[in-house]
């Protein structure tokens, strides 16, 4: 049997059954629209494995870009587990021609048999995430599994200047005079949301953010998805000034297997840091999330934001692992933490 990999378009009928034969893969319990597998597998950055004139495998591979730049992320689907190798072959030689140093792909514990297949090419499991998805009835644990790929470069690929202080954290002086209330978002909210997003001291310990006044909120985005409730965001106002001064959003992941589960973001304007505005918003998070019916809330953090671990601790939040791929200062770990509801 000849294995071939060739672009998706080409073939988007045939990867369109194949996905929808295997949905439960992605966490789908039912066919998917092709808007949703366009956006799944995009044409442009996804690509079908031909045996002979059948496609038995449909994978989408990006690379990362800003923080993530140095990790390339994968998703796939395969008729069978025998077909992880070639997959992971091909998709090296993209990840190795971008300079990347590590693959990452997220599976659900019962697809042991994929799991393992990709653990027998060179994954390892970052991360194990319990009682995420719910599938026939039964819990199972997702998996964050990454590929190092260093060892495949003849030359050094990390950065000489990782160990430098790209995002240094500024001293300012603290509000001390102040009275918090917590309310929903409003529209009026958006403008303190783009400003505070985008100080120094708070884009350095997220995932979005390398300069200071560069756009990273898309306000038209954040708006849209409030009305369609696919997440819920609450304000901490300060009511000396009233103005918000920290933002959280609580809202579902799209896969079936994971509705029961909450997904927690959140910041903190830089001069209320340490204060308590952290703590406000997440005593009300909590309350949130029992009115939605959450059995879990989830949340990641970079290892090196201490202060934001110990108050993710502080409430209750479970350590399950940590996954490298991002650049901060230095090549940082992501911490995956889960709470009970």
């Amino acid at each position: 049997m000849t294995l071939q990999v060739c672009c998706a378009e080409d073939f988007y009928d045939k990867m369109e059954d194949l996905i929808n034969s295997n949905v439960e893969q992605l966490g789908y319990m039912l066919p998917l629209s092709r808007e949703r597998i366009n956006e799944l597998f995009s044409p442009s950055t996804s690509y079908v494995l031909l045996e002979d004139d059948s496609v038995v495998a449909a994978f989408n591979y990006i690379g990362g870009h800003e923080k993530t730049s140095p990790t390339g992320f994968l998703r796939f689907v395969v008729q069978s587990p025998h077909y992880v190798k070639e997959i992971i072959k091909n998709v090296l030689r993209i990840t190795v021609a971008q300079e990347k140093l590590w693959i990452r792909v997220s599976r659900f514990g019962y697809d042991r048999e994929i799991i393992k297949a990709l653990i027998d090419v060179g994954f390892k499991v970052g991360a194990e995430i319990p009682e995420m998805a719910s599938y026939n009835g039964e819990l199972y644990s997702q998996y964050i599994l990454y590929y190092d790929i260093k060892p495949k470069y003849k030359f050094k690929v990390e950065r000489e200047y990782k160990n430098e202080e790209l995002y240094p954290m500024l001293s300012l002086e603290k509000v001390r005079k102040t009275s918090f209330r917590v309310r929903g978002l409003r529209f009026s909210d958006l403008e303190h949301y783009e400003t505070i997003f985008n100080q120094p001291n708070v884009f350095r310990t997220m995932g979005g953010g390398v300069f200071e006044g560069l756009i990273y909120v898309d306000k038209d985005r954040i708006i849209n998805a409030a009305k369609k409730r696919e997440y819920y965001t609450i304000v901490c106002v300060d009511q000396v000034i009233d103005k918000p001064v920290g933002f959280l959003s609580l809202g579902s992941f799209p896969q079936d297997v994971l509705k029961g589960v909450g997904n927690i973001g959140m910041f903190v304007d830089e001069r209320y840091q340490g204060i308590g505005v952290g703590s406000t918003l997440l005593e009300n998070a909590i309350l949130l999330a029992k009115r939605l019916h959450y059995r879990l809330l989830f949340l990641s953090v970079f290892d090196t934001n201490i202060a934001g671990v110990k108050l993710y601790e502080k409430f209750g939040f479970k350590e399950h692992g940590r996954v490298p791929g991002w650049f901060q200062n230095g090549y940082v770990k992501e911490i995956m933490m889960t709470r009970r509801v």
